[in-house]
């Protein structure tokens, strides 16, 4: 079973594919709000990057390979 879970705050790494208006940023951080799997084991992320007013910055799938959990969640922007 895979170390992350849905509302983990995750960090881009890495970026395969973007058709979002605000393509998200290597570096950038979000949270998982939903996971996709097969057999338990997961096979792309949902994930939502939201600015201090509320406001979605962008909702994107990734696949496992291309986020990786953030260190501090609490201190990333």
């Amino acid at each position: 079973m895979n170390a992350l879970k849905e509302f983990d705050t995750v960090k881009v790494v890495r970026l395969l594919d973007s058709d979002v208006m605000r393509p998200p940023r290597i570096g950038d951080t979000g949270v998982i709000v939903h996971i996709d799997s097969v057999d338990d084991k997961a096979t792309g992320y949902m994930v939502e990057k939201v600015a201090p007013n509320g406001y979605t910055i962008w909702l994107a799938d990734f696949l496992p390979d291309e986020i990786e959990l953030a260190e501090n969640p609490a201190t990333q922007e």
